[in-house]
């Protein structure tokens, strides 16, 4: 896709974060924003959608030690990163400045919801949760037809992407690192390819959450092509031993 970055110079307004974002038991996060960027980059006249961001840091002052925060899903907020951010700055470094931006039509980014929202996280096993999902994917492209192909991962990596240029802009870092889980790596492999992309040292996890995943899930959770991956190489160990 050609689409240009036209935003990333602006100034950032923070400001409270609302109290839908303060979460028991956070303790970092200090200020939030809301970022305006086209709908549609290349047809500007289009209209706009806004992009939720917040920041979180130790002291008083945030630093130039940026950390930015992917959510996976796709179409999870980044709400839920506050707690690994309080978390990353606790135990491992005061000195980041840790950011999390809500990817367009999630969270507090112009969200598309549906009537009744799926309040159970989503279970290819579970037939109800299935049907619940189905339901609400399907109102929500009736609802959003004529736009809903503008909230795809490219527009919203140029979102993040412009999101960083102006934190580089506005003097705010001298280094940006990302830290990308799950369908969250697929939006940075994407960024990655854009250029000019200001970004110094990045992070990809696997398709598990940020506290430790129990192997004995993995029977229930993994996918069939796993399970026959892992069949095999119980056959076959020869298929599976390292450097093969």
């Amino acid at each position: 896709m050609n689409i240009k970055n036209i935003q990333g110079s602006e100034i950032i307004n923070w400001g409270e974060c609302p109290d839908s974002q303060k979460l028991d038991g956070v303790l970092y996060l200090k200020e939030c924003a809301n970022l305006t960027y086209p709908l549609n980059r290349e047809v500007p006249s289009m209209g706009n959608v806004t992009a939720f961001l917040r920041r979180s840091y130790y002291g008083n002052e945030p630093t130039q030690k940026a950390v930015f925060l992917v959510a996976g899903g796709p179409g999870d907020s980044t709400r839920a990163f506050l707690y690994q951010a309080d978390y990353m700055l606790s135990l491992y470094d005061t000195t980041m400045t840790i950011y999390t931006l809500d990817q367009r039509g999630t969270g507090l980014s112009s969200s598309m919801t549906c009537t009744e929202q799926p309040v159970l996280s989503f279970n290819p096993y579970n037939e109800s949760t299935i049907a619940t999902y189905k339901t609400c994917n399907e109102e929500i492209i009736s609802k959003f037809t004529d736009v809903y192909e503008y909230y795809s991962t490219e527009h919203g990596t140029m979102d993040l992407k412009e999101t960083i240029d102006k934190v580089w802009d506005n003097g705010l870092t001298t280094t940006v690192s990302i830290y990308a889980l799950s369908a969250g790596t697929y939006h940075t492999n994407v960024l990655l390819q854009i250029p000019g992309v200001k970004v110094t040292c990045v992070v990809f996890d696997g398709p598990v959450p940020p506290n430790r995943w129990p192997l004995e899930n993995n029977a229930y959770w993994s996918s069939a092509v796993f399970q026959d991956i892992a069949s095999l190489c119980a056959s076959e160990s020869l298929l599976c031993k390292p450097n093969r």
